[in-house]
């Protein structure tokens, strides 16, 4: 249990808040605020992540009052529009306001403490006030769970055309070789929206409250109007996924189509241009509308969804939607548009999965470092992040690969690097374009888009923050579309739907890579999956209220493919069989836990352990792809030259049985 709650402290003037002492109870963590305001005050609480606000109360007011009336001209209203609550407005009937401004890893409390306010003719002036703050354990509302209802992890979302193409082709094949997927829901998006429980005024939509049933949408954040708006397509597919979120258990969706056969939410972000004044961007695809489920995301119910503009140096700009910033599923989306195309990516997909690769091709990676004038140079991670840091696990600052750094005129011929031309290359694993225009700057466009590959059977991971290379939502021939459909080219990518944006999106990147390649765990996660990487680093970010760059790379960097694939790094050496049970390999167990032990292999991030009933392992019965003693510091340990891992309960087999086994390993990439 964390046992500090993070303040962060916002004050206007010469304001102080004095803060007492922090409480902790044996059900429920309590805070107690004392706030002194001598004007408006508005306080950030982070609260940790097994911690849920339940409610606050007033235990201890002082004031002074006087028979004043209001002034005329000056009035606060509750209209979302203007959540900044700046201290110009005159308060009505309430000595403090808080909202949830974001639910995920921590959830973010916003709270509001007039200095004066007005109620029955009297001017209230707060001298002291202390507030409780109760955090629950659990959720604080109760969900009604379906009788035995069926697990789906895994999710996918398409329509009739392509369903038996991903129940035949893939669900299986994902199910037996995916250790975090026991089963796998494939639903047509006609029938989602045919079902009028997914419908506006029914259960998870965003016109019923948690009194109401739904703990999606706080008591008074229901809409109450417009209601066509909340009853598209869109909308029934994201309060089905709540539903899939709470009665199923998924975590895992994939979004199987393009536009046509899936329809993104198109939202609004605006981009600050360094004058208070603004670059549009008013209507580009974002999944994250399905990943991240509070809010009704449209609450001032205009034509701009997720809008948010922030306060800037000199500017004071207050268009408002309240924004979930904190994600509950992680999601993908394959973008095609007939059978072969989809088939293309399961083949590739599965390639990248279970293939034997030839040479060091799963070892090698690219880095495009460019400066702000599309060049490269020596200097150009120092110049993006503007310090002498690199990501973690990203040894150099120019333009290379596996170290290597490369020239302008090599860059120009990235993808004979990429499909094995390049003598001592078997081609390109990872390509990171750092820096804009990457993929998108007039004469690059043709020598640098991956769809110039090749790699028939070696798919690629990509990488972009170059501008609209990930625009799915209004055309179907964008950079990450066409790749996708090209059989030479990538299975898993992330990119723009609009802008990339130089230093903020190579923020991004910093702590996306950082979870990707810092295998001790980065901030205290291990991350061996492309999608999982890319959602907590916009988790992670820092406040997205801090820069209106910020708040619009996080929700126009979209995740293509699947969102449960883990990466995998190519090893020439393998874990050599050591014993089960102090027996040989094919031996008989008499437990159903039993011992295995193998060789250490250096350099190695986790370890593959496959247990089967027959020696050609044609009957697979357990398959844990990510042994490692972070993932299972129970049941692992290791000295200097094995391993030896205790079968978990979760996987416990037959006694009295014959069994064989063998161990892959995964290496650390550098």
């Amino acid at each position: 249990m964390k046992n500090i709650v993070k303040i962060l402290i916002i004050s206007f003037a010469l304001c102080t808040i004095s803060i007492s002492n922090i409480i902790f109870v044996t059900k429920a963590e309590v805070i107690y605020e004392d706030i002194n305001p001598k004007i408006d005050v508005i306080k950030w609480i982070t609260v940790p992540s097994d911690r849920v606000v339940s409610h606050i109360e007033i235990i201890n007011h002082q004031n002074q009052s006087i028979l004043k009336e209001p002034p005329s001209m000056k009035f606060y209203t509750t209209d979302v529009e203007n959540p900044n609550l700046t201290y110009s407005k005159t308060v009505y009937n309430v000595p403090y306001l808080f909202d949830i401004i974001k639910k995920g890893r921590d959830d973010i409390i916003r709270l509001f403490v007039p200095s004066v306010y007005y109620c029955d003719g009297y001017e209230i002036t707060t001298t002291s006030i202390t507030l409780r703050i109760y955090m629950s354990l659990s959720h604080s509302f109760t969900i009604t769970h379906e009788p035995q209802a069926s697990e789906y992890e895994y999710l996918i979302i398409t329509n009739d055309s392509f369903w038996a193409t991903f129940n035949e082709n893939f669900k299986q094949w994902k199910i037996n070789n995916d250790y975090k997927i026991n089963d796998i829901l494939i639903v047509n998006v006609s029938d989602i929206v045919a079902n009028s429980s997914f419908w506006i005024n029914n259960s998870y939509s965003d016109s019923v409250n948690t009194t109401g049933g739904n703990p999606w949408i706080t008591d008074g954040k229901e809409v109450t109007s417009n209601y066509t708006m909340f009853n598209d397509t869109q909308a029934i597919i994201r309060n089905y996924l709540r539903y899939c979120y709470d009665n199923h258990n998924t975590r895992y969706v994939l979004l199987g189509g393009n536009k046509d056969v899936v329809p993104p939410r198109m939202i609004c972000s605006y981009a600050e241009d360094g004058s208070c004044g603004w670059t549009n961007d008013t209507s580009h695809a974002s999944d994250m509308y399905y990943s991240n489920l509070h809010h009704c995301l449209n609450n001032n119910t205009n034509d701009r969804w997720m809008e948010n503009r922030l306060l800037d140096v000199g500017c004071r700009v207050n268009i408002w939607d309240e924004i979930d910033w904190g994600f509950e599923l992680y999601i993908g989306r394959v973008l095609f548009d007939t059978v072969p195309e989809l088939n293309i990516w399961i083949n590739k997909t599965k390639a990248y999965v279970t293939d034997n690769f030839k040479g060091n091709y799963l070892n090698n990676w690219m880095i495009s470092a460019k400066n702000n004038t599309h060049e490269i140079t020596n200097a150009t991670w120092l110049i993006l992040h503007g310090d002498t840091s690199p990501p973690s696990r990203i040894p150099a600052n120019v333009s290379y690969v596996n170290n290597q750094n490369i020239t302008a005129a090599q860059h120009d011929i990235i993808y004979k690097y990429c499909n094995g031309i390049v003598p001592n290359w078997d081609g390109i694993h990872m390509i990171l374009d750092s820096g804009h225009a990457g993929f998108c700057a007039g004469e690059l466009w043709n020598n640098y888009q991956p769809s110039l590959c090749g790699n028939y059977d070696r798919p690629n991971f990509v990488y972009t923050d170059g501008c609209h290379v990930g625009g799915f939502g209004e055309t179907t021939v964008t950079g990450i579309e066409e790749w996708m459909n090209d059989e030479g080219c990538l299975f898993a990518g992330i990119a723009n739907s609009a802008y990339g944006w130089f230093y903020e999106s190579t923020w991004y990147q910093r702590y996306m890579m950082d979870y990707m390649f810092d295998v001790a765990g980065y901030q205290g996660y291990t991350v061996y999956c492309f999608c999982k990487a890319h959602t907590l680093a916009r988790e992670v970010w820092p406040d997205p209220y801090a820069h209106p760059c910020r708040s619009m790379v996080i929700k126009e960097t979209n995740f293509f493919g699947d969102p449960a694939l883990e990466y995998r790094w190519h090893v020439s050496e393998e874990p050599q069989f050591i014993s089960i049970d102090n027996g040989v390999n094919g031996t008989t167990v008499y437990s159903s836990n039993p011992t295995f032990n193998w060789s250490i292999v250096n350099n190695t991030c986790k370890y593959n352990l496959l247990i089967a009933t027959d020696t050609l392992f044609t009957s697979i019965v357990v398959n844990i792809t990510n042994i490692n003693e972070y993932e299972f510091f129970a049941f692992y340990s290791a000295n200097d030259t094995r391993v030896s891992f205790i079968l978990p309960p979760a996987y416990s087999l037959p006694f009295y049985n014959t069994y064989y086994t063998k161990v892959k390993a995964y290496t650390k990439g550098w």
